[in-house]
């Protein structure tokens, strides 16, 4: 729903940055909702959880900040 939404909005305004935030977000929610309904926090989970969402906003900031 959310990458529906921001590929409407993508269209209108012609700007891909909403796209890539959405897509970015859309990992980071998965990651989080992923860890809670697992139900066992293991380290291992909590780590990669953390892996996945540190890199997910590294690549939303991309392209704000330029910073790889």
């Amino acid at each position: 729903m959310i990458e529906a939404l921001a590929f409407i909005i993508m269209l209108i305004f012609g700007d891909e940055t909403i796209n890539d935030f959405a897509g970015g977000s859309n990992f980071l929610i998965l990651a989080l909702v992923t860890l809670n309904l697992g139900g066992t926090y293991y380290a291992r989970n909590i780590v990669v959880s953390i892996f996945v969402m540190v890199r997910k906003v590294i690549l939303i900031s991309k392209n704000e900040i330029n910073i790889i």
